[in-house]
């Protein structure tokens, strides 16, 4: 059974149904997915998947090099921003978590998530999440995975000397019309 949102909305068409996949069939099944995985949100792909070619299909979606993060977070984002539109306060709330791929050396583009070299092994994810000040969550305004380059290891000092405006990730400023 598909949920709706507070319109009536099949609420995973909403947020990844604009997602530019290269191909509408892989957009469709991204939204069945993301049904799927709504309905068990704490679970595997295994495990909130109900059979093996549910699995497979999720499985070549993801390897699917039209299938970036980027172009499946775009229609959420822009969903998010719709959302925003309502309030008249927004918190833009940042944080990044490490993503430990540790037993899975052998996956290209990971990098140390320690720079001490003392553990963990995988990437950084900064996310900035919109809420009201009642604490409704909006949805993701932005996302960026990256994984540190092992080879750098003395970058720490070289980042404190530089201007805070040249660290930040990512700013952006939205302004609602009153």
């Amino acid at each position: 059974m598909a949920r709706t949102n507070n319109r009536g909305e099949d609420w995973a068409q909403v947020e990844f149904g604009a997602a530019k996949l290269g191909d509408a069939r892989r957009t469709a099944r991204l939204v069945q997915l993301a049904h799927q995985l709504g309905e068990r949100p704490e679970a595997s792909l295994p495990q909130a998947l109900e059979d093996d070619a549910s699995l497979k299909a999720a499985y070549r979606l993801f390897d699917n090099a039209e299938v970036a993060h980027e172009k499946v977070l775009a229609s959420h984002v822009a969903s998010s921003i719709r959302r925003l539109q309502d309030q008249a306060v927004i918190l833009a709330v940042q944080d990044t978590t490490s993503i430990d791929c540790s037993t899975h050396r052998a996956t290209h583009g990971l990098g140390p998530l320690h720079m001490k070299g003392d553990g963990g092994y995988g990437l950084l994810c900064h996310g900035t999440l919109a809420f009201t000040p009642e604490r409704l969550p909006l949805g993701v305004l932005s996302l960026r995975l990256r994984a540190r380059d092992p080879d750098k290891r003395q970058q720490r000092t070289a980042r404190r000397q530089r201007p805070i405006r040249d660290k930040l990730w990512r700013i952006g400023v939205y302004r609602v019309a009153p």
